[in-house]
């Protein structure tokens, strides 16, 4: 549990220093790649069609929801059937619950407006104003979170766990909800998070 508690701290305090390099450093490199992918979208190729069509499937399945929904199946039916399954469950929720609370607490401390209201770097800090909640990613924190246990568990499976990671991170990017410093810190948030929480639990999965 130190280990998870160390872990954490580390992301929050990363996530505080990435907030004022954000704000001091990346608005242009933020500015121009989001430019570039408005640009790509107003041209409607093929891929930009198709992804619309697919995009209300792909939003539900990276969001938190089917997430938390997952780790209370496993950790239920693992408390009934196999002690090592509600390991995972158990893993799986407190990834939820810290990576989630992490990205939480600063969307509002940060108060980034969304590509959406401005793709210039705007900072509105200690806010509940809706559309200034873009700094990090909560989407991609969660589902990165989850991919890092899960790939902890069952490493051979790494591909498929960083492909879902990867595809929330792009829709996130790619539908202008976020800008690449929103996503990217999302990602490290979720890596730490869900790699502190493997390393404390695996000792405990192998006696059982």
């Amino acid at each position: 549990m130190k280990e998870i508690l160390k872990k954490s701290l580390k992301a929050a305090l990363f996530t505080a220093g990435a907030m004022l390099f954000t704000n001091f450093f990346m608005g242009k490199f933020d500015k121009k790649i989001v430019g570039e992918i408005k640009k790509y979208k107003d041209a409607k190729p093929t891929f930009v069609k198709k992804y619309k069509k697919n995009q209300k499937i792909i939003k539900k399945a990276t969001s938190g929801f089917p997430i938390f929904v997952f780790s209370i199946f496993l950790y239920g039916y693992g408390n009934v059937y196999h002690k090592k399954i509600a390991i995972i469950g158990k893993d799986l929720m407190l990834g939820f619950l810290i990576a989630g609370g992490i990205s939480r607490f600063f969307k509002h401390f940060a108060g980034r407006a969304r590509p959406r209201i401005t793709h210039d770097t705007l900072f509105r800090p200690i806010s509940l104003r809706k559309g200034f909640d873009s700094f990090p990613s909560g989407h991609t924190t969660v589902a990165v979170c989850f991919s890092s246990i899960m790939m902890g568990h069952f490493p051979w499976l790494s591909p498929v766990f960083w492909g879902y990671g990867a595809l929330t991170a792009f829709d996130r990017l790619f539908g202008i909800s976020h800008f690449p410093s929103d996503v990217l810190t999302g990602t490290i948030i979720g890596i730490s998070v869900g790699q502190a929480i493997t390393h404390d639990s695996r000792d405990i999965a192998r006696v059982i």
